[in-house]
């Protein structure tokens, strides 16, 4: 009764699409089956150009669909930034390549700067002695309001993208500027990106990316010798944390993260510093002794909040130092012995020795969620990578074992996994196996370690690995089909896993001849084994006829096929009456009925059917000619 009482209030698809033609007139059929019944999204790509004769900008759209999806048909938002103002455009999108001809409202007047009105009702003045006087377009947007799936590639001077960073309020257009600057390196941009940290105005997402990117460009501009370094950075970080801008001594501030822009800003800018290289692809010595006085001098007594995940970063950030050794020094075995650290350079030396200090000051007085340990095994993980220390999993195996907080767990069994990928150590990928196969571990571990084993495999279908054996094949197969059984999240992971290994053939590490064939067509499953006998096996090749004939009351063979064992002895007459009835099945390979055990004992059963079948029939014809007689 209920369900009769709300079937007329539910909805289905189809009928909220004539409800909608019904009521605005509007059908919505050819939407529906774009955005609702099909997938994919639609990528474009757009450059324009302004005609002076003509005062109009000509926008070139290009669309291009991804292969086997339909085109995008419908009305897309254009806005154009020019210098009397913002003014919005509609565009029907019909064709995958087609070109508008929007009309420009603004004129040309040649000055050094201009009050410009933009799209948030604000008046700013600009200074457009840099930009083209011919042309009076700032900057145009395309779809602003993000009304479709689709990604937009403008094509524009990067004047234009720097404006847009200026003087643009929209955040989205703010980072589509700053990852647009990363293709134009240079100082221009770099001023621009500097203003753009240094602007608390901004939203602090996109300070962050601007002091990201402006360590790309930095890169970029020491590779080509153009000027550039981490001083810029370090710079801004004086500027906005230290106690003196100036001074030789990084003396920073006590920790304030009152305001939460900028405790975002200054955990993530010591990592961006570091990650900046030189022509030697080597990031330069200072930044390493910068990075050592912020963490000598940060002080968190006066600050009501943790620094834990800040002391996590400035560890993050001694990780992003470290590049690979150009030549390793081949010391003394006596010098050796007293100080197992001189194989390391001396910056090197300094990073392992502040990680291992924080890995043990963590344990006394723990970090939330035990974010400072997480770091520094990370930090362990990149110097073993490096090839600065041996690479080696007994610290992560002891920090993996269960009673260790759970982010410990799934860092260490992490680096075990690259460690595996990277070295194909057996005994790791064993211990790791051992964890999946445990029942005792909780189901996220044994989920984590299949993930990260399917997204960084330690072999490949074609690569040739010793850790490809028959015994992991076997026992992937175990834990898809009984272990995770239950479990259908555990059983897709291991199925993926099992894919990333070996794909969608039988693995080489199987013998040949041990996988089934699926005859699809005759609907059989036969064995890949070929039989080297080609003809039918008489009944004669297998029993001797001593034992048929003995005991043909008491066994019935009926077979096509061979015996595992032929080396059969011949019995005493005595106990011929004694051997048990044995009925043996067996077939060639090219029988549809095969089957690869075959052989069944049967006790206490002395008779077959068919004995039982003929005994019966004789009765009644005795009792036939018995009757007949008597008539």
């Amino acid at each position: 009764s209920e369900s009769i009482k709300w079937s007329n209030m539910l909805l289905s698809t189809d009928g909220f699409l004539k409800l909608i033609l019904t009521v605005s007139g509007k059908d919505m059929t050819h939407f529906a089956d774009q955005w609702i019944s099909r997938n994919g999204v639609t990528s474009f790509n757009c450059s324009f150009n302004y005609i002076r004769k003509k005062n109009i900008v000509e926008l070139k759209l290009i669309q291009e669909p991804p292969k086997g999806y339909q085109k995008f048909i419908g009305p897309m938002s254009v806005v154009i930034q020019e210098f009397d103002g913002c003014f919005d455009h509609n565009i029907q999108i019909e064709e995958t390549t087609v070109t508008y001809e929007l009309p420009c409202h603004s004129k040309i007047r040649k000055a050094k700067r201009r009050k410009i009105p933009l799209s948030h009702g604000q008046e700013i003045e600009i200074d457009v002695s840099s930009l083209d006087v011919e042309v009076p377009v700032l900057w145009i947007k395309i779809d602003h309001e993000m009304l479709w799936l689709c990604v937009i590639n403008i094509q524009q001077p990067d004047t234009v993208w720097q404006n847009t960073l200026n003087y643009e309020r929209d955040a989205i257009a703010q980072l589509k500027s700053i990852e647009a600057l990363k293709g134009f390196p240079s100082l221009t941009t770099q001023s621009v990106l500097k203003d753009a940290i240094m602007n608390e105005n901004f939203y602090y997402n996109v300070r962050i990316k601007a002091a990201s990117v402006l360590s790309h460009v930095l890169c970029d501009l020491c590779m080509s010798g153009n000027g550039g370094s981490p001083d810029v950075l370090i710079t801004i970080y004086r500027q906005l944390f230290c106690v003196s801008a100036y001074s030789h001594v990084n003396l920073v501030k006590d920790n304030d993260f009152t305001n939460f822009a900028s405790y975002m800003l200054q955990k993530s800018l010591p990592a961006h510093i570091t990650s900046v290289r030189n022509s030697h692809s080597h990031c330069p010595r200072e930044v390493l002794s910068f990075i050592m006085d912020v963490i000598k001098y940060s002080n968190n007594e006066s600050n009501q909040y943790s620094d834990g995940y800040y002391r996590s970063a400035l560890i993050d950030a001694l990780c992003c130092y470290v590049t690979p050794p150009v030549a390793v020094l081949q010391p003394n075995e006596a010098d050796f012995g007293r100080n197992p650290l001189i194989l390391l350079q001396p910056d090197v030396q300094i990073v392992l020795q502040e990680v291992v200090k924080s890995l043990n000051i963590d344990k006394v007085l723990p970090s939330y969620k035990y974010c400072v340990t997480v770091s520094c095994l990370k930090a362990v993980r990149v110097l073993q990578h490096m090839g600065h220390i041996p690479s080696s999993s007994e610290l992560f195996k002891q920090y993996s074992e269960a009673g260790n907080y759970i982010d410990i767990r799934r860092t260490s069994l992490e680096c075990i996994v690259d460690i595996v990928q990277v070295d194909e150590n057996e005994s790791d990928f064993v211990y790791l196996l051992n964890v999946i196969e445990d029942n005792r571990e909780i189901p996220s571990i044994r989920l984590l370690i299949l993930n990260s084993l399917t997204s960084k495999p330690p072999f490949t279908r074609r690569s040739e690995s010793s850790l490809n054996t028959l015994t992991l094949v076997e026992r992937l197969w175990k834990v898809i089909c009984s272990e995770f059984s239950s479990d259908s999240r555990l059983r897709i992971a291991a199925v993926e896993l099992y894919n990333s290994l070996y794909g969608h053939l039988t693995p080489t590490c199987v013998p040949q001849g041990l996988g089934m064939v699926i005859n699809l067509k005759e609907r059989v499953a036969r064995s890949n084994v070929v039989s080297p006998i080609s003809k039918d096996i008489e009944l004669e090749d297998i029993v001797p006829s001593p034992l048929l004939i003995s005991s043909t009351h008491e066994m019935d063979v009926s077979a096509k096929g061979s015996l595992p064992d032929e080396t059969t002895s011949l019995p005493d007459s005595s106990q011929l009456l004694k051997v048990p009835r044995i009925k043996l099945k067996i077939s060639s390979p090219e029988s549809r009925e095969w089957s690869p055990y075959s052989l069944e004992e049967e006790e206490g059963k002395p008779k077959h059917k068919k004995h039982k079948i003929d005994k019966q029939q004789k009765k009644k014809h005795k009792r036939k000619k018995h009757k007949h007689k008597d008539n």
